[in-house]
């Protein structure tokens, strides 16, 4: 079992976020990889981070402006996915000990789906 960071998700919502690509080439790239099975046994977990107090963590904070821009696109993209049979899977962090209960459990639910090789 392999469980990674960001990946093709987010490297295809910062490719149209900062005018790499266009959305329509994403969205050509995106159906594309899935004909040709890149992924086949692939389960994504997207997290929405629901905060209300200013956070001084990421690097991107001058995008500030642009969060429900970058919300849009994660949306769209997932939406794709999720249409092209790619398990999709939302996951709400709360930033509380019950969102790490929470993550946890869907975590140990997600890893025991997972096909083994």
């Amino acid at each position: 079992k392999l469980l990674v960071d960001s990946g093709i998700l987010t490297n295809t919502v910062w490719g149209v976020f900062q005018k790499r690509i266009n959305v329509n080439q994403a969205e050509r790239d995106l159906i594309n990889f899935n004909r040709r099975g890149f992924f086949k046994n692939t389960k994504i977990i997207l997290i929405e981070g629901k905060f209300s107090e200013k956070r001084k963590k990421d690097i991107w904070d001058k995008e500030d402006e642009r969060i429900e821009e970058e919300k849009e696109l994660f949306i769209f993209f997932s939406e794709l996915l999720k249409d092209l049979g790619v398990d999709v899977y939302t996951f709400v962090n709360n930033f509380d000990l019950d969102s790490i209960t929470r993550f946890k459990m869907k975590l140990i639910k997600f890893l025991n789906k997972c096909v083994e090789y």
